[in-house]
């Protein structure tokens, strides 16, 4: 996506990092939050024609991956 610089996935992976995923407001960064604000943002992104999928139970979704 030329507007984006990224593509759809790698842009939303970068949102969340940069705390657009913190849902709960404690400054860390979770797998599960990275998970669900992807999912929603990539189908925003692309008016619903990419759905990046993690099957549940296959990741630690309390694994930290950033601290803001």
């Amino acid at each position: 996506m030329p507007k984006l610089k990224h593509g759809a996935f790698s842009f939303s992976v970068l949102e969340a990092l940069g705390g657009k995923a913190d849902f709960d407001k404690d400054k860390r960064i979770t797998l599960s939050e990275i998970v669900a604000f992807v999912t929603g943002r990539v189908k925003s992104l692309t008016d619903d024609k990419q759905h990046p999928f993690l099957p549940p139970g296959s990741f630690d979704p309390g694994l930290v991956l950033a601290h803001l």
